[in-house]
C-alpha cells in the first residue's frame, strides 16, 4: 500500500513488484529445500522423513501464502480490504477553492486531525505507550512530565 499511497505508483506496477516478490520467495524456497535435503541426508536422515519435513516449509511461507492466487495481497482490491479491515483510516476531506482560467475546479486538502488521533488512540500499543510511566533504569531519568508535557533531559 506505500508504494502506491506514499510513493504514488501506479497499481499495475505494484502488482508487478509483488509477482516479481513472489518469484523471488520461490526460487529461495527451492534453494532453502535443496539445502535441507543435502544437510538431512548427509546426516544420516530418513529419505522418507525428510521429504515430509522439507514440504512442511511451504506451510508457514507467508509470502506464498499472501501471495498466491486468492492470497491476502494477490490484487489491489485484496490489498486494499486488508487495509480496511485491520486499521482505522481517516479520509482526507475535500474544500472547493474554486475554479482557474480554464473553469476546471481545484479542490484543497486536509485530514481531520482530532478523528486521527481518536483512530491511533484506537490501536492498543499505541494507548499503552501514551499512558505508560517512564521508567528509571539504574536511576538515571530519561523523561520528566510535568503532567502535560513531555520534556527529555
Amino acid at each position: 500500500m506505500k508504494l502506491s499511497t506514499q510513493h504514488l505508483l501506479p497499481d499495475s506496477t505494484v502488482d508487478n513488484i509483488a509477482c516479481e516478490l513472489h518469484n523471488i520467495n520461490y526460487l529461495n524456497q527451492l534453494y532453502v529445500k535443496e539445502y535441507m535435503k543435502q544437510t538431512l541426508a548427509g546426516n544420516d536422515v530418513a529419505p522418507g522423513t525428510t521429504s515430509a519435513d522439507i514440504e512442511a516449509l511451504d506451510d508457514g511461507d507467508t509470502v506464498k501464502q499472501s501471495l498466491d492466487e486468492g492470497g491476502t495481497f494477490h490484487t489491489k482490491a485484496k490489498r486494499s480490504a486488508f487495509v480496511r479491515q485491520n486499521f482505522v483510516h481517516v479520509r482526507p476531506q475535500s474544500i472547493y477553492v474554486g475554479n482557474d482560467e480554464r473553469c476546471k475546479c481545484h479542490y484543497a486538502y486536509y485530514v481531520p486531525l482530532r478523528e486521527s488521533l481518536e483512530a491511533l488512540m484506537l490501536h492498543k500499543s499505541v494507548a499503552e505507550q501514551c499512558m505508560a510511566v517512564p521508567v528509571s533504569i539504574d536511576d538515571v531519568l530519561k523523561d520528566l512530565s510535568d503532567g502535560s508535557v513531555y520534556q527529555n533531559k
